[in-house]
């Protein structure tokens, strides 16, 4: 692994928590009763990688509310190679959570447990660069991943989940440091990062981008940012770690203007402190009930039982 990248992670463990979060959401037609915690409900259920302030913790987390992450599963496992501790790409999929670490290992974790199904070696990104982001297309079931050197380069590509293969499309232009990406239920390619602070529309045959608007939020250069597509709600969500104010936030996006809701802090009533989210992604409508009955019900054991 490049020195300058070792370095940029070893940065995000000492400031805060990277977290590996992915927002499920379901179109049963069934509401989950939450209160807003901004001006935008947050209505979903939500997958996460995550290292919290609170205890160094790095761990898995399933939650329906963002101020509280439980801890799920700690995660890296001890058995995995040291450097491997980072997620700061990664996406909901078919029951599990596919997140990939800064040395381009690509890893399956079923997305109720938290427990490892599989690792492989993903094609590593362009020389400097790690891997930022994953978003699922829902109109053709084509996965894409995006990478950045964090100081003037990025790129897009699409991913091969089973096998870690991944063909690059291009260079993504005004993203020197692209964060995140996601994609609507019209096929639309999101994204944003820091150095701009402003919403991207992404060309998914070619990576050539045009700015929408900026956020109206100081998104931390180094990483902690994740954005997924609400397909019950319509919403577009991302996560984002502020540094000015040492603390991550979730947003709904508006994707005519660019412009954020902050609907929130995120963990700020469990762990607390200060918490840094690695990525976000949100679930099909078939796995929304089955987690949603696991929080009104208190019993989230049955979830491993029950997830296709």
């Amino acid at each position: 692994m490049p020195r300058r990248v070792y370095e940029r992670s070893l940065l995000l463990s000492m400031v805060c928590l990277v977290v590996a979060l992915s927002l499920a959401s379901a179109g049963s037609g069934r509401a989950m009763e939450r209160t807003a915690v901004g001006g935008t409900p947050f209505e979903t259920i939500g997958f996460a990688w995550m290292r919290a302030q609170v205890g160094s913790e790095f761990y898995y987390t399933v939650f329906n509310d963002p101020r509280v992450l439980p801890l799920t599963a700690e995660y890296p496992p001890l058995s995995l190679p040291e450097g491997a501790a980072f997620y700061q790409a990664g996406e909901f999929l078919d029951g599990s959570s596919y997140m990939i670490d800064v040395l381009s290992n690509l890893h399956e974790v079923e997305a109720a447990s938290g427990q490892v199904v599989s690792i492989v070696a993903a094609t590593p990104p362009p020389t400097g660069e790690t891997y930022t982001g994953m978003a699922i297309d829902p109109t053709t079931g084509v996965m894409y991943a995006c990478s950045s050197n964090f100081s003037g380069s990025s790129t897009l590509m699409t991913i091969d989940v089973a096998t870690g293969d991944a063909k690059v499309l291009g260079t993504v232009t005004n993203a020197p440091a692209l964060q995140a990406i996601a994609i609507d239920g019209e096929g639309s390619l999101w994204g944003f990062g820091s150095t701009n602070d402003s919403l991207l529309s992404i060309n998914k045959r070619d990576a050539t981008a045009v700015t929408v608007g900026e956020l109206g939020y100081d998104v931390h250069e180094f990483g902690g940012a994740g954005m997924a597509w609400d397909p019950i709600h319509d919403v577009l969500w991302a996560v984002a770690f502020r540094l000015d104010l040492l603390r991550s936030d979730l947003l709904a996006v508006d994707r005519e203007s660019g412009s954020t809701d902050q609907s929130g802090e995120l963990g700020v009533d469990f762990p607390g402190g200060r918490n840094l989210l690695g990525w976000l992604g949100l679930a099909t409508p078939e796995y929304f009930d089955i987690f949603a009955d696991g929080f009104e019900s208190g019993d989230t054991t049955a979830w491993s039982n029950t997830v296709p």
